[in-house]
């Protein structure tokens, strides 16, 4: 039975038995016979942290010397995929070493079917004392109790009978982030234990009592286009409270007579992108640069990389991107101080040389590569290869890099193998025991990572595949290939899917995928094998190109923009020129707080000549006078262009649907005078 260590626990033990370290007793039931003198594990993890975020790995600005003594003491995989993406599937596959069709967690908000091997249990059947701590994403929705989502928040997604792909639906229940699951027996928490510590600090009122905080919200103060802070501090921020727990864990196992395996996973990187003060302004802005592949023409790939709320090149400054970075840089370098203090603890308690620490991440981020920000359904290396690193002294090797080609699927079995505990029956991955002490430098021959079926991504050698397909219930259809040679093009910017030279190696590369997820007995294999022959959509060949912006006094503008056309566009309906003008607000969706567009004022008319009958090279024009609302308030809103067809949706060679943004409008009030001015975004 697992075991919750609540807060009252926390707080009576902290009472009864705290040491000069800070660290907590552990109970008597724990002292029972070792288990042959076997190591501790001590397994890191953060939240969305692409591979080149550490010193070690090349990065000359960003400093992490926690990350770097691990690596120069251990060993460093260069070509580390994860199996599964996002969060919880591939959090799920490091504890189980399953694939996620084989685990479950095919998406967020699942609760974790407590049937799968995990790492927990194989260590705890061989001895050992298991903990977690942070952040666990297996426990169906995370933010319970808070009104504004569905069930209060008290929900998971409960998977529904389709024969064509995975259909879910929220049902109430779940544990969140408060519940042990997976076999750990001692158990903290980034919600309802982490608020019960803020609500010992001396943060205001507004803060420490905010329901809200917690799990990813560390109460920035503003938005990520903007230079956000956490308003938590950083003695305060949850990365703070994990670290502190985690060494009190280490204190109470000091001299224990069993070993112990300890996750200690943080929710930061992963935005918002608000360290606290001072660490947002370690890294100047002179120091950042943009990726060489920011400004990517996305040309011949899948549609939603164009139009997607990740994709924002055409809205934000080259200034707002790299304050992006700079405080990614500060986030990371705070967390790795975070990892010092618990490397400090393990030394000090003399467990250092006899504890395997690992550190990895669950997925990665974009971080302005390709014009993007976060994380979406893409196959980019920057997204789905991430960092490994792991440490044993004495037995592995020290300053060890292997450029075998491995997976996070084989993460538990590769920690059970080291252990000497017996890897269980059903898991997926294989252990990298022999590489890891230097006896082997053979990793797989090819790496796949499932990402929701949105994207099934392949790895052979220099080569990478990605197979773009939908996941929903219906297989409505099949977005463009992806293919790129990463010794040629490490940034994946030439899709090489399309090259008659290359139409044998799609073949195979496709035809392996559909091979594996019938070899690892995937439930829709035939489907997915299906929709990967279903001919791709398509965008027109035009889209909106803004002229002139003018503000006519009194809430009224003036728009005059043309159509770029490039090529044929006899297939696309009758339509209306249109321009709108709307709002962005965050509401709650579902299992989420989303941003949409709301209207705020619009004009249409029919085109002058219809679109059927343009051609490549035309320039058809356009010209509205729009007025705001009289109530309307001082804020930014965004400008889009585009037209409204008869019938269906017109995708635009943008990679947007009808329409698209080209501006944000700043409206300001002064003595009964409203005035409104643009600034354009990259067309």
């Amino acid at each position: 039975m697992n075991r919750t260590l609540n807060r009252r626990e926390f707080l009576k033990s902290a009472a009864a038995g705290l040491l000069a370290t800070g660290a907590i007793g552990i109970p008597a039931w724990a002292a029972r016979p070792s288990a042959g003198g076997r190591p501790n594990v001590l397994f890191i993890m953060t939240d969305q942290e692409p591979t080149y975020l550490s010193g070690c790995y090349g990065n000359k600005v960003i400093k992490t010397p926690a990350r770097d003594a691990i690596a120069n003491g251990g060993i460093r995989f260069d070509n580390h995929y994860i199996a599964s993406f996002p969060c919880s599937p591939s959090r799920a596959t490091m504890i189980t070493g399953r694939y996620c069709h084989h685990h479950g967690m095919i998406t967020n908000e699942i609760l974790f079917d407590e049937s799968n091997p995990t790492l927990a249990k194989a260590l705890g059947a061989a001895g050992y004392e298991t903990a977690w701590v942070g952040k666990s994403h297996l426990g169906g929705f995370l933010y319970r109790g808070l009104k504004q989502f569905q069930f209060d928040g008290n929900f998971y997604f409960e998977r529904v009978p389709n024969p064509n792909y995975y259909v879910f639906k929220p049902v109430e229940g779940g544990v969140g982030e408060d519940g042990a699951v997976g076999g750990f027996k001692h158990w903290v928490g980034g919600w309802k234990d982490y608020q019960a510590y803020l609500r010992t600090t001396d943060l205001p009122d507004a803060i420490k009592n905010d329901p809200s905080y917690g799990c990813h919200n560390d109460a920035p103060s503003g938005p990520d286009e903007s230079h956000a802070v956490s308003r938590l501090g950083e003695r305060h921020h949850m990365d703070h409270f994990f670290a502190d727990k985690v060494i009190q864990f280490l204190g109470g196992m000091k001299g224990a007579d069993r070993p112990f395996c300890c996750v200690l996973s943080f929710y930061s990187p992963h935005h918002p992108v608000a360290p606290p003060e001072p660490w947002d302004m370690m890294y100047d802005l002179d120091q950042i640069e943009l990726p060489p592949n920011f400004n990517d023409p996305l040309a011949g790939k899948p549609i939603p990389q164009r139009a997607g709320s990740i994709f924002v090149r055409p809205e934000w400054t080259d200034e707002e991107f790299k304050d992006y970075i700079r405080r990614y840089y500060g986030y990371v370098s705070y967390i790795d101080s975070q990892i010092q203090r618990v490397l400090d603890a393990l030394k000090t308690n003399g467990q250092e040389d006899n504890t395997i620490v690992l550190f990895t991440t669950d997925h990665g981020d974009f971080l302005a590569q390709h014009g993007m920000i976060h994380k979406g359904m893409c196959g980019y290396d920057t997204l789905t290869k991430v960092p490994l690193l792991i440490r044993w002294p004495g037995r592995i090797p020290a300053g060890r890099v292997c450029e075998a080609l491995v997976s996070n699927v084989d993460i538990m079995p590769t920690l059970v193998d080291l252990t000497g505990a017996a890897i269980p029956e059903g898991v997926d991955g294989r252990s990298l025991k022999d590489v890891v002490l230097g006896r082997s430098d053979r990793g797989r021959d090819e790496a796949v990572c499932d990402m929701g079926g949105t994207v099934l991504m392949l790895r052979q050698g220099e080569w990478k595949f990605n197979l773009n397909i939908f996941a929903n219930g219906d297989v409505k259809g099949h977005q463009i290939d992806e293919l790129y040679n990463l010794a040629e093009d490490p940034w994946e910017i030439k899709n090489l899917a399309g090259d008659p030279a290359q139409v044998e190696r799609v073949h195979k590369m496709r035809d392996r995928l559909v091979a594996w997820l019938r070899e690892t007995k995937h439930p829709y294999a035939e489907t997915r094998a299906a929709a990967a022959l279903l001919p791709p959509f398509v965008t027109r060949p035009i889209r909106p190109v803004l002229d002139r912006f003018e503000d006519l006094g009194g809430g009224r503008i003036r728009v005059t923009f043309h159509w770029r056309v490039t090529g044929d566009t006899a297939d696309i309906p009758p339509s209306n020129d249109i321009v709108r003008v709307v709002q962005r607000v965050s509401k709650p969706r579902g299992n989420a707080v989303i941003e949409v567009d709301e209207p705020v004022a619009s004009a249409e008319r029919p085109a002058t000549v219809p679109p059927a009958h343009w051609k490549a090279g035309d320039n058809p024009p356009a010209s509205f006078d729009l007025a705001f609302p009289s109530g309307a308030t001082e804020r930014k809103y965004i400008l889009r262009l585009g037209l409204v067809p008869g019938r269906g949706n017109v995708l635009l060679d943008s990679g947007y649907s009808n329409d698209m943004p080209v501006g944000e409008l700043t409206l300001a009030r002064r003595d009964d005078r409203v005035t409104l001015a643009l600034r354009r975004f990259r067309q």
